[in-house]
């Protein structure tokens, strides 16, 4: 049966194209059988609901979005009524497949035709829809379209350059105030031995450095800030030892990788880093989740291989695994940001690495052994991701714009695809990001880039549409 439009003071949400069915009636699958492509069939379904629907303003998000705009385009215009259009995909050859449409229109004609029909409201990057809006103005009926940045800077400051090479960030508000931890070294790799600097902050605009942590011999880096579950702060670092002399300049060779803990009850006084998970495991970021903390671990298997698995700890300092993740055969996955949903659900972002793959989205139930797993269609390393509890998902990652890697800021749709909304400043060796939100609202995004000459430390305030 049709699943039912929610209907939300004169707003209606769709949960639309069958994506709230579970199974599809029997009627309906001698259709899938006979060729019909999935993403048609859905749109037929959106074409009956929004026939019955009346409510003034008809909203949805990425590829739901789309079936939305074309169901609207094959009935009657009713009169008031808006389409509200969020996460849309700028292409079809990046969202749903209708087969042979390439041949006569794109998605932004689609918003054309719409905006000549009614008012059309697309949340996103107004660079993706010029054309629509060169139609509209055109056609003479510009006020209909609206175009709105999903995110805006607000302001971006580089708030640390003091080392030769300054990379790879943690951030968290705690108690009040801000902290910020990144590792400082003589390059991306040794060179020297990394030291993990912890910096403070009121606002997340002005900082100061807070602490410093360093362990001889072994170059500590990918520091991770997180509450550890007994409410202290938790750092959440790699440890490499390599061999040859700790000096910059020198090429060195890895011989070993240990992940480390270090925990503070105020940011400025540390715990010594010790091990936190089996030798030659990489305990990329630690999430605590229901007076436990989590994380991913990858290791490496043979010269071209790599395996992540599921990780606990009753306390952030002594992980466990818990079974081994599939995202996919050979897609060499490794640097992994998990989080939880309200419902209890884990959402992990993988780093697919072979031939920069596209970034992996897994979901699974308590008690987190089964997953599904499915393509983002972008590629983001080091990624970090924030999930909000209106369901919003935001993620920051190195992207790839022309050949260049850059520090990219997007979404994640209902079905776990990769909007990307923002390029930040950046460029050369670059990214590692790590998000959160203020008080206000505001997202704040810390991350390093060396577009300005050295490998530095930024921090960016953004603005997200309503």
């Amino acid at each position: 049966m049709l699943p039912e439009a929610v209907l939300k003071s004169g707003r209606t949400e769709f949960p639309l194209n069958g994506d709230g069915v579970k199974e599809w009636p029997h009627g309906i699958r001698r259709y899938l059988l006979a060729g019909m492509p999935p993403d048609v069939l859905r749109t037929s379904f959106d074409v009956t609901r929004l026939a019955a629907a009346a409510p003034a303003v008809e909203a949805a998000e990425g590829d739901a979005a789309v079936r939305l705009l074309y169901a609207s385009l094959v009935l009657p215009p009713v009169p008031g009524r808006e389409l509200h259009l969020r996460g849309l995909p700028s292409s079809h050859r990046s969202g749903p497949f209708y087969p042979g449409i390439m041949k006569f229109m794109d998605i932004p004609q689609a918003v054309a035709l719409a905006a000549e029909r009614g008012k059309v409201v697309v949340t996103g990057r107004p660079g993706d829809w010029q054309w629509a809006v060169a139609a509209a103005q055109a056609g003479g009926f510009p006020g209909n379209l609206a175009i709105r940045p999903a995110l805006e800077v607000v302001s971006l400051h580089r708030v640390w350059d003091a080392a030769p090479h300054s990379a790879f960030t943690g951030l968290l508000a705690h108690r009040g105030e801000w902290f910020l931890a990144f590792r400082e070294g003589s390059s991306h790799v040794p060179g020297t031995d990394g030291v993990i600097r912890v910096l403070v902050s009121r606002d997340g605009l002005a900082w100061e450095s807070a602490a410093v942590l360093g362990l001889d011999g072994v170059d500590l880096r990918d520091p991770r800030l997180s509450l550890a579950p007994d409410g202290r702060m938790l750092l959440s670092m790699g440890g490499s030892v390599y061999d040859g002399q700790n000096e910059a300049g020198v090429q060195r060779k890895l011989a070993d990788v240990v992940s480390r803990a270090s925990f503070s009850a105020d940011g400025r006084t540390w715990t010594p880093p010790v091990p936190s998970c089996e030798p030659g495991q990489w305990l990329w970021r630690s999430t605590t989740h229901q007076g436990k903390a989590y994380g991913i671990a990858y290791a490496k298997v043979g010269s071209n291989a790599s395996q992540i698995s599921l990780w606990s700890s009753p306390g952030g300092g002594d992980f466990r695994k818990l079974t081994e993740l599939q995202p996919g055969p050979g897609l060499q996955p490794n640097e992994s940001t998990l989080r939880f949903r309200a419902d209890g659900a884990a959402v992990a972002l993988v780093r697919c690495e072979k031939k920069r793959a596209h970034a992996m989205v897994g979901v699974a139930l308590p008690p987190f052994r089964e997953w599904t797993w499915h393509d983002s269609g972008e590629v983001i390393q080091g990624p970090d991701l924030l999930l909000r509890e209106n369901g919003q998902a935001i993620y920051a990652g190195r992207a790839f714009r022309d050949g260049r890697a850059v520090t990219a800021v997007g979404f994640l749709t209902g079905q776990q695809q990769a909007i990307p909304q923002i390029i930040l400043p950046s460029g050369g060796d670059n990214s590692y990001p790590s998000l959160a939100f203020r008080e206000d609202g505001q997202l704040i995004c810390a991350y390093y880039s060396s577009h300005e000459g050295r490998a530095s430390i930024y921090v960016a305030v953004m603005r997200l549409a309503p």
